[in-house]
């Protein structure tokens, strides 16, 4: 992280998600961190350059996690149980999480990525793999990895 210090002269703080869209695809950044979704709602609209992948770097980053979880009290408890179940399974994951709303799948990609259409495939696993999910993926909460990220730079860089 000593080298961080250089590295931030070269930054560009963008205005979120869409700025930093914006400036990648008018080739201002050559990366920055975004959200899929967006990213593969732009390409489905014509809006960015197919050119820009997503990859998922080392130590890895948050992605969707599928935490659905049904409270002790919960009046309907079996049918609570039933639709987890439902949502939790490749078919569903396939069809609504990755084709319809362009977010890698809550369960084993691996499991999902036969299901999908080329287009999703190409839009999300070109050059991300099951693999690389299963390797570098972080299940949110991550609270002690982003504390852990943030004080070595704070204390390197600052």
């Amino acid at each position: 992280m000593e080298e961080q210090r250089d590295f931030n002269k070269n930054v560009v703080i963008t205005s979120g998600n869409a700025g930093t869209l914006d400036a990648l695809n008018r080739g201002e950044i050559w990366m920055g961190a975004v959200w899929i979704d967006q990213l593969v709602a732009w390409k489905n609209d014509g809006r960015m350059d197919p050119s820009i992948t997503p990859v998922l770097i080392s130590p890895g980053l948050p992605i969707y996690p599928l935490y659905l979880v049904v409270p002790r009290e919960a009046t309907n408890r079996d049918w609570a149980a039933k639709y987890i179940d439902h949502v939790s399974q490749p078919e569903v994951q396939a069809k609504i999480i990755v084709e319809r709303f362009g977010w890698y799948p809550g369960v084993d990609a691996a499991r999902v990525l036969p299901l999908l259409s080329p287009k999703a495939k190409d839009l999300l696993f070109k050059d991300v793999t099951p693999d690389d999910l299963a390797k570098y993926s972080r299940q949110m909460p991550i609270g002690e990895y982003f504390n852990a990220i943030l004080l070595a730079y704070e204390e390197i860089v600052r």
